[in-house]
């Protein structure tokens, strides 16, 4: 996480749970002084597209370590993040 410039967190729901992976993620950011967003708007791709595409915008990271909670846990959430990360590729190309 030290190499990227930002970090965004896919989960479900805006709220990060406290002692999960995604507290500790943010967490850390915070320490180390980089930017990052909480996405939970799962599983409504284009609201979290606009939402990453502002945060890129607005900061503008070269490295973004991408992070949140496991499939496992969270089924669908795989494919979730891969339409993200699509749909915010095509509107800045």
């Amino acid at each position: 996480m030290e190499l990227a410039d930002a970090t965004v967190i896919f989960q479900r729901g805006q709220a990060v749970r406290p002692r999960s992976g995604s507290a500790l993620t943010a967490g850390h950011a915070r320490k180390v002084g980089r930017p990052y967003l909480v996405l939970g708007a799962f599983p409504d791709v284009q609201t979290d597209a606009a939402a990453l595409r502002a945060f890129l915008e607005e900061h503008r990271p070269k490295i973004v370590n991408v992070a949140g909670s496991r499939e496992s846990s969270t089924p669908g959430l795989g494919a979730h993040v891969r339409g993200v990360l699509a749909a915010v590729a095509a509107m800045l190309a």
